[in-house]
């Protein structure tokens, strides 16, 4: 407990706005070890067009998981081109790692399926448009 209010006090995200295929996807941008250690956890609900970019220090082989995160999600490994290296799945509270294959600078996590709908896959390009 003591650990979940230590994070609610050391958030602070900013926001970005970035073009995925042809649509424009507002993220919450985790940069701090902090923000990127809560991520989307608690959450019950994201919007259709929302999501978040965590941002780490240098590229590395990422590895996340589902603990106390509620909602289906999709995460996006990009390198530091911003090239999508691996699209994952993530299973509400799963605990189980999820990797990228390659260093990544850069993950996105948003909605299960986001990608799919859209058509967006590994080799395509992200851009910050804002």
């Amino acid at each position: 407990m003591v650990y979940n209010l230590i994070l609610l006090f050391a958030i602070n995200l900013s926001y970005a706005d970035l073009l995925v295929g042809n649509d424009t996807l507002h993220v919450e941008v985790a940069e701090t070890f902090y923000e990127r250690a809560h991520g989307l956890m608690y959450r019950t609900y994201l919007d259709p067009d929302s999501g978040m970019l965590f941002v780490f220090e240098t590229p590395d082989t990422l590895s996340f998981w589902m603990y106390n995160t509620l909602i289906p999600l999709d995460i996006a490994f990009l390198d530091s081109n911003f090239v999508i290296v691996d699209i994952k799945h993530g299973v509400p509270l799963d605990t189980t790692p999820i990797k990228s294959t390659k260093p990544c600078l850069y993950a996105l996590e948003v909605n299960l399926g986001y990608f799919k709908k859209r058509g967006i896959k590994e080799g395509d390009t992200v851009k910050i448009i804002k």
